[in-house]
């Protein structure tokens, strides 16, 4: 093992060892590896570029502990308009990353590319220019991780991308929390996404992941966002006290919604539209401060033993060009009433409780 305090020295450990302890301190340098690699801060280590990707990996098995990643603005202020500078690069090989910090202000705190593998554990993602990480055709794995703060997502996922996600939080970013498009797929279990500017989580372009056991709530917006073909599994989760709607399902996007709890929305739990289909099964939709359950503008529902209560209008409102089939739900005690189903409404419904 090589022990560094200073750049110069780090810079020649980087050529001549594989395991190098950092003392605290500031380091100034790109790092471009290839090779298996250990890297441990002792205290408070950060890990400096100006307008250049900070650690670029293409090869070998790489380890970072305890390390702030960061990439600053250059001396040239046009720069930012020609290049996206990452704190982290993931392009190959083998990394994993433990309580580290990433943070780029021209980009990405981690991008991880499809021939890249990752895990994170226990790390930061926070105040990027884009996304907190960009995951691109892969499939890294992200536990108690906290993306907060990023100017786009705290976390984008893209292009058949297929990541594990548990036990995170994805907080205060200015969009949404966590976006997952282009056919990707993946697993978010045991998370939180609170005080997003747009969503907690939004699901398109075709992408199916499965999503469990997480708590979306404080979303300006929504507390899920499913749009554009997505779909999905989505179950025992809990969304409640979102800005406006807690689910939102539209253009041809068909989730399944199973064992979730829908609750003290600003606007309505469910709100299906523009041809956007939702089966939801053995959930409780209460207590929003509009409909339980909103259906329109060529949207379909498939409402499944569920319980549709308290809310502050109707439990379920089916417009004239809405379709809805009801089967053993429980709809009553919504103050005004069980039902609003407008002339030209196609809906079935048997077995259901209304008062």
């Amino acid at each position: 093992m090589r022990v560094v305090e200073n750049t110069d020295q780090l810079r020649k450990a980087l050529k001549q060892c594989d395991e190098i302890e950092l003392l605290p301190g500031i380091y100034e340098l790109p790092i471009r590896l290839s090779k298996d690699l250990s890297l441990r801060g002792v205290g408070q280590v950060e890990i400096v570029t100006k307008s250049r990707d900070g650690l670029r990996i293409k090869g070998g098995k790489v380890t970072a502990e305890n390390i702030q990643f960061t990439v600053q603005q250059g001396k040239n202020p046009l720069l930012p308009l020609r290049k996206v500078a990452d704190a982290v690069d993931v392009k190959g090989g083998e990394a994993t990353f433990i309580e580290c910090r990433f943070s780029s202000v021209l980009g990405s705190g981690a991008r991880i590319s499809k021939a890249g593998r990752a895990i994170f554990r226990g790390c930061t993602f926070e105040g990027n220019l884009e996304a907190g990480a960009m995951v691109t055709g892969s499939a890294p794995e992200f536990y108690h991780c906290t993306f907060k703060n990023n100017a786009l997502q705290g976390m984008a996922v893209c292009n058949e991308a297929e990541p594990v996600i548990h036990s995170c939080t994805f907080c205060e970013n200015i969009f949404s929390g966590l976006s997952i498009y282009n056919s990707s797929k993946g697993e978010v279990a045991f998370s939180m996404f609170f005080e997003n500017g747009l969503r907690g989580l939004a699901i398109s372009t075709k992408s199916a992941p499965t999503v469990r056991e997480c708590k979306m709530y404080r979303n300006e917006k929504s507390g899920i966002y499913v749009h554009d073909h997505g779909k999905g599994v989505i179950s025992k989760c809990q969304i409640y006290s979102n800005g406006l709607q807690g689910v939102v399902v539209n253009s041809g996007s068909y989730p399944m919604i199973r064992n979730c709890t829908i609750k003290e929305n600003e606007q309505c739990g469910l709100f299906v539209y523009g041809k956007g289909r939702a089966e939801v099964t053995q959930c409780k939709i209460k207590l929003n401060k509009h409909s339980g359950i909103h259906v329109k503008e060529g949207g379909a529902l498939r409402l499944l033993k569920s319980k549709i209560q308290h809310n502050e209008a109707v439990g379920v409102w089916v417009p004239t060009d809405g379709v809805a089939q009801i089967i053993d739900c429980d709809v009553r005690y919504n103050d005004q009433g069980p039902w609003r189903i407008d002339g030209g409404a196609k809906v079935e419904r048997r077995n259901c409780r209304e008062w």
